[in-house]
């Protein structure tokens, strides 16, 4: 039954004033066929989970919890501009991680592992973390385009990883903080 399943991902949540910086590429939007997604709804997806049954979402919790307790804040730097699956033929825009995406590789697989003991599968495709900035619903070459500018985002403190809903609404995409896990782990100096 639907009504007992929500649809859930774990992520990095991005600050409000990040968001708001990585939305003025948008302003810049020279092609229609680029739907930009809403600042509201940017991340970084660590785990796709996809329908989770309500009666597993505290097994889920207390895997993150078990992940967070083992991690050290960090600091990432977002930057650059990609395509999946690429420039000549693209479905998504994204930005990547400049600074520290080792970690946040090492978290997805942390996930993976800890997540696939009580049932829910790695990825087949190599994780590339990404924030997502537009997709594109219509066949576009964007090989030879090159985007105005790149602002300079300032870096993020990665503390905690969240456990979110995602919700079709007549609006679009709504994205719902179910929980968040403080990395607990600090280093001895």
């Amino acid at each position: 039954m639907a009504g007992d399943q929500i649809r859930c991902f774990v992520a990095v949540e991005i600050p409000t004033e990040v968001k708001y910086q990585l939305a003025e590429i948008q302003e810049h939007d020279l092609l229609p066929q680029l739907s930009w997604v809403n600042p509201e709804n940017m991340h970084l997806t660590l785990k796709f989970l996809g329908d989770v049954p309500k009666s597993e979402v505290f097994l889920i919790e207390e895997s993150l919890t078990r992940i967070a307790i083992q991690n050290t804040p960090f600091v990432m730097q977002i930057g650059g501009l990609g395509a999946f699956p690429n420039f000549s033929r693209p479905k998504v825009i994204w930005t990547g991680i400049q600074k520290n995406g080792e970690k946040i590789i090492s978290l997805a697989h942390q996930l993976n592992t800890i997540l696939g003991q009580i049932g829910y599968p790695s990825e087949k495709r190599p994780f590339t973390p990404h924030i997502t900035l537009a997709r594109i619903h219509h066949p576009i070459n964007l090989k030879n385009f090159a985007f105005d500018e790149f602002y300079e985002i300032p870096p993020i403190t990665v503390n905690r990883i969240s456990l979110m809903q995602s919700g079709l609404q007549p609006s679009g995409v709504v994205y719902t903080l179910l929980s968040s896990f403080e990395f607990k782990y600090k280093e001895t100096e």
